[in-house]
């Protein structure tokens, strides 16, 4: 009983814990509330929807995005009797599901498997997306682990033919065209089956799988649309379809790449649908960031196939003869991949505090001031900003756009997206589609030095700037609500960076201070407009002010290295080096980077000199010259 706990029950409930862990963020996906919206309409009509229920741009015209029907209807249920805590826990269980079933193909080998599981999760964050595709890794691993199951006739042929149809039927009306995926693992299995009995089985299940594709609402639309996704263009705009930058590909997915294809080398266990199934998934993988799960999970159910075979068995033989060297080695890769999978998430989640169980809404401040304002008509916004609106203004607000890449079409999305820098083409769209004002969700671009839209619509003699908040800019054009309230002085970019503030001698900061505090009192709980006018106190020698106003930031969001950073900069104005230096370091350690400060590496090396330690300004010089 020890031996069994220790090798395999306690490795298998750590990992599982592990998981859980890093699925456990924020509803942070911005298009989950366009599919929850879409779910709701389905859900009150009985039907899917047939004719442009949001846009005000596409009115009249047909509603294309049908392909997810059932996962909607699953997601907006689940959110509207559970919350955002409900989205988290079914995220949890799907990734969970979808990861399981490599335990139970190798039950001897759970101690090694199980860091195996935690760095597929962690592979996985950057997809972990509350959508349909979450759906869709459940179905591929148990398209999978069937296959696998009939290949080593560990189940019958009849099981498998009513199992492999049924979860083609399931899928196509979860995610649609994403269930041709099951057509691929079954090409693998006829290659695997080639010249022997089960070719013609599998011939005939490859078949009725084609025929279940057609079992849905949808009918022929589902591959209409999987064909217009991919010759018109539109995903050259999204990110999620573009390839994961190659650091972080080599770090994450070419371990997989590697460990796979040494076990096959290893195993030799069906070698022709182990290649198959990489060597395309891989292909895949390397297209767009969205199919890295499919080529995660094929990497992962191959590695577990492969232990089965007599070379596997005889090193399992030789490490099991103590019970400890398969526990020491489990516990030793669980806390390799564990911390691992904990750096990843502080990166992504931790530092922007959003980890944990709860919703980020960026734009739910701004929809609340159009409501109290009573601002109507016609409403233009950035992409990212539209899903969100559709879930919290429907039916009485049409959007302009939203996640719905291919429904919008390529010259929609073309003129959008060149509009972001060009504001001849915002007047063309003005021109066209009459708006009165702008939602800017500027929180979307972080990696940018001008933030698009917002660095025209500032300029512009009649639009105003009427709220703003930590995430979110409403602008206003003012022959329409001449009564709003205006800033003059206050800009988005000032709270993406408040730092800069504190050094801007062009500013006019008494009539940005006032301002600034009118913004804090419609927004309290904001984080970065009290830093912004603690920058401010600076650039005016108001150094009491502004590190009261820092503490209070420090203490409310521990996460937010803007605050230590800004604080830095006051230390450096008050030649306290030392303070200085340590306080960057925190600044760049809570995941800000030399990027996000004020102060480059070279700079950061100065102010260790001015604080008299020669060794860390030696090191931010040699960072300074990478």
């Amino acid at each position: 009983m020890k031996r069994f706990v220790l090798i395999s029950v306690a490795p298998t409930f750590i990992a599982f814990l592990l998981v859980w862990y890093v699925c456990a963020f924020h509803v942070i996906d911005i298009d989950v509330w366009w599919h929850i919206a879409a779910g709701r309409i389905m859900r009150s009509t009985g039907w899917l929807i047939q004719v442009e229920p949001f846009a005000y741009t596409r009115v009249g015209e047909p509603y294309l995005a049908t392909q997810s029907w059932l996962a909607q209807i699953i997601l907006s249920s689940v959110y509207d009797l559970f919350g955002s805590h409900g989205l988290i826990i079914l995220r949890s269980m799907c990734i969970t599901l979808a990861l399981a079933p490599a335990f139970f193909m190798q039950k001897k080998y759970r101690w090694l498997i199980a860091p195996l599981v935690v760095f597929a999760a962690a592979s996985l964050r950057p997809v972990i997306l509350d959508r349909p595709q979450l759906f869709s890794y459940v179905m591929f691993a148990a398209c999978m682990y069937l296959a696998f199951l009939w290949l080593e006739e560990r189940i019958t042929t009849k099981k498998y033919l009513v199992s492999a149809v049924a979860l083609q039927i399931f899928w196509v009306n979860l995610h649609g065209g994403a269930a041709l995926l099951h057509l691929i693992l079954m090409a693998g299995v006829l290659l695997q089956t080639w010249n022997t009995p089960k070719f013609i089985l599998s011939a005939k299940l490859l078949g009725a799988l084609i025929v279940a594709l057609f079992i849905s609402p949808n009918f022929l639309h589902t591959f209409g649309y999987v064909q217009n996704l991919f010759t018109d263009n539109t995903v050259d705009f999204i990110q999620e379809w573009q390839p994961r930058k190659p650091w972080n590909y080599l770090r994450w997915i070419l371990p997989w790449w590697i460990l796979s294809l040494l076990a096959v080398c290893f195993g030799k266990r069906f070698v022709l649908f182990s290649v198959l199934w990489l060597l395309v998934f891989g292909f895949f993988s390397l297209q767009a960031i969205r199919h890295e799960p499919f080529f995660i999970l094929s990497a992962l159910f191959i590695i577990a196939l492969q232990l089965t075979s007599d070379t596997w068995r005889a090193v399992r033989g030789r490490i099991t003869q103590s019970v400890w060297v398969p526990a020491c080695i489990s516990f030793v890769a669980l806390l390799s991949v564990g911390y691992l999978a904990y750096e990843d998430k502080y990166i992504a989640t931790g530092r922007l505090g959003v980890s944990g169980y709860g919703a980020h809404e960026p734009v739910r401040g701004a929809y609340e001031f159009l409501e109290a304002q009573n601002i109507t008509g016609n409403i233009f916004h950035n992409y990212d900003a539209g899903a969100h609106l559709n879930f919290l203004g429907y039916p009485e607000r049409k959007t302009f756009v939203d996640g719905r890449n291919v429904d919008f079409g390529f010259a929609f999305l073309e003129q959008l997206f060149a509009a972001e820098y060009d504001q001849r083409v915002f007047r063309q769209l003005q021109a066209q589609y009459q708006f009165t004002h702008a939602v800017i969700y500027y929180g979307a671009y972080q990696d940018v030095t001008d933030i698009p839209y917002v660095v025209y619509l500032q300029n512009f003699a009649d639009w105003s700037l009427v709220y703003i908040d930590d995430y979110s800019a409403v602008y206003a054009l003012r022959s329409a609500y001449p009564n709003l309230s205006a800033y003059k002085h206050v800009q988005p970019q000032m709270l993406v960076a408040p730092s800069t503030v504190s050094s801007n001698t062009a500013l006019q900061h008494s009539a940005l201070q006032q301002e600034l505090q009118r913004a804090i009192k419609t927004q309290p709980s904001s984080m970065r407009l009290p830093l912004v006018l603690a920058a401010s106190h600076i650039a005016t020698g108001r150094a009491d002010a502004a590190e009261t106003l820092i503490a209070s930031i420090i203490e409310r969001a521990p996460h937010d290295f803007a605050a230590y950073n800004l604080l830095a900069v006051l230390r450096v104005r008050q030649e306290r080096y030392a303070e200085a230096g340590s306080l960057f370091e925190q600044a760049i350690a809570a995941g800000g980077g030399a990027k996000g400060t004020i102060m480059n590496y070279e700079d950061l090396a100065w102010v260790f000199e001015m604080a008299g330690n020669l060794t860390r300004a030696e090191y931010y010089k040699k960072r300074a010259q990478r």
